[in-house]
């Protein structure tokens, strides 16, 4: 297996440059996009979670697009666009769209790693669209997508919530809606999260990793590599 290079990009996409990060390399088993939020100040140097779940899929081999939908400075300004949900799946299915058009990438199986508010995000650009192959979403969240959304998904996904999640009956019942096959965690807060987080579990909860790899062994297709010929 070759050495995943990485490089920064900027991505354009609804009248704004999202900032990513990527992790690939020629043979790579499939591409893992992972929605990322920026930490919050005074927490700028340390790893945010999505750069966390990054890390422990490179060690797998896969490559990974690590994107933000939602800049720093704009969270910054104002919080509440994490609860904007028609600019985040904008953003998203641009995102999306400028995959598509990269030929070294677009070719890959794909799977999206979603996290908070990106997860309703995240189901309604999917019950648009084939593409990614699988979806893992992180914390709840899902009624945000509203229910055409949830019903009209076709996309597989696995759902890890922490058993304390306020919002985990909401969650529940959005979930109903659900016309295609998905797996729902209840995730353990781990004990070393400090009061009032942990909420959004990461890859060192206990069986959170294992979920999702197993997740990604059942759902993610194999990838095809080209034949070579022989002179």
């Amino acid at each position: 297996m070759l050495k995943l290079r990485h490089m920064a990009l900027g991505i354009p996409t609804a009248n704004t440059w999202l900032h990513a990060q990527l992790a690939h390399a020629p043979d790579a088993p499939g591409l893992i996009l992972v929605l990322d939020i920026p930490n919050p100040p005074g927490r700028e140097h340390l790893a945010s979670l999505a750069q966390q779940w990054a890390s422990r899929l490179q060690r797998q081999g896969y490559a990974t697009l690590c994107a933000r939908l939602l800049g720093a400075d704009e969270l910054a300004r104002d919080p509440d666009q994490m609860y904007g949900i028609p600019l985040l799946a904008q953003r998203l299915a641009g995102l999306l769209t400028w995959l598509g058009h990269q030929a070294f990438l677009n070719t890959l199986p794909l799977a999206l790693l979603s996290q908070h508010t990106f997860n309703a995000a995240a189901l309604r650009v999917l019950a648009q669209t084939p593409r990614p192959d699988c979806l893992i979403c992180l914390g709840s969240q899902a009624g945000l997508a509203g229910r055409v959304a949830l019903q009209e998904l076709t996309t597989p996904c696995s759902w890890i919530t922490s058993r304390h999640d306020p919002a985990l009956a909401a969650q529940l019942h959005a979930l109903e809606h659900l016309q295609v096959p998905y797996s729902l965690l209840l995730a353990e807060q781990p004990d070393s999260a400090p009061p009032g987080e942990g909420l959004i579990p990461g890859p060192g909860c206990p069986g959170v990793w294992e979920q999702v790899a197993d997740w990604l062994k059942t759902h993610l297709p194999e990838r095809q590599l080209p034949l070579r010929s022989i002179a």
